[in-house]
């Protein structure tokens, strides 16, 4: 993408506008920037955590699917120590992509009306499924890596899942 593309542009029209790219180019965007990260957590050597937040499950603006960008080899070389994904309240969700600028806005689709009960509904599904394929994906990444996966509610405490990491005894159990 030419270096002037995203000029003017919120982060979150940004990501917008690279969902509507061929889905082998945002895949292809996501291994540069996983390389890039990798490169200046190298130079952290030594530190103590490093934690990489990012999304395995991307919804294609334009197909409509979702697809993984994640190059798993690439993660390999971080030799994570565990995967954690992090879940919302769907009604949550659904507030944050409906609000203006955001790819479920009423600019994009219609909520009055029949229409609109239609368009509410189908983005909740939309919603239900993609938190779903997010966990099997993120299960999938933590399995080929070999790691333990956590999933996590975003509104239980910090404190829940500083112990969920760091206390090493076994067995764990976290139940909501």
């Amino acid at each position: 993408i030419p270096d002037r593309t995203f000029d003017g542009l919120t982060p979150s029209q940004q990501m917008i506008y690279a969902l509507r790219l061929p889905k082998l180019f945002v895949q292809d965007m996501w291994r540069e920037a996983a390389k890039r990260i990798l490169r200046e957590m190298q130079s952290l050597h030594g530190h103590s955590d490093v934690f990489l937040c990012a999304h395995t499950v991307f919804h294609h603006q334009v197909t409509r699917e979702f697809f993984c960008p994640v190059d798993l080899s690439l993660l390999k070389k971080w030799a994570p120590d565990v995967v954690v994904t992090l879940i919302d309240d769907i009604e949550h969700c659904s507030d944050r992509l409906k609000a203006s600028g955001q790819m479920l806005s009423a600019s994009t689709y219609a909520y009055s009306g029949m229409d609109g009960v239609n368009n509410a509904i189908n983005n909740m599904r939309l919603l239900f499924d993609w938190r779903a394929i997010d966990m099997i994906a993120a299960e999938r990444l933590a399995a080929d890596m070999g790691v333990p996966h956590f999933c996590f509610a975003v509104k239980h405490s910090a404190e829940t899942l500083a112990s969920l990491l760091y206390r090493r005894r076994r067995p764990k159990f976290y139940i909501s």
